[in-house]
């Protein structure tokens, strides 16, 4: 017999990504519908913070920085930003010319790695 540990529910479209927070208590999604989620593990129940993409595209990966301090995401609208973790501040965008199809940190959270089309960018 499968035991659900948690649910979640608050993206109001498809979710396409999660990552466990360095702090091992909270976790990120990234949706579809233009918005990150960062939610308490153990608890459940409303997200700790939401951070809206509405500017226009939506959150394809969303990833958490192995300091804690940053979340990455990347999504088709060409576009990757880097977030504060602890509010809903976009603190860069860069705005390629073609979908972001991918993103993570290095593993010092040194650098973000993205893949652009048939390219991966350092």
């Amino acid at each position: 017999m499968e035991r659900k540990l948690l649910e979640v529910d608050g993206h109001s479209s498809p979710l396409y990504s999660l990552d466990y927070h360095p702090d091992g208590i909270s976790l990120v999604t990234g949706s579809y519908g233009r918005s990150i989620r960062k939610w308490d593990a153990y608890a459940g129940g409303e997200p700790i913070m939401v951070l809206d993409n509405t500017n226009g595209g939506h959150n394809d990966y969303v990833y958490a920085s192995h300091d804690g301090n940053h979340l990455v995401s990347c999504s088709r609208d060409n576009t990757f930003k880097l977030w504060d973790a602890n509010s809903d501040t976009v603190i860069c965008t860069v705005k390629e010319n073609v979908d972001v199809s991918a993103c993570h940190f290095r593993y010092d959270s040194s650098r973000i790695i993205t893949t652009i089309s048939e390219f991966v960018k350092i």
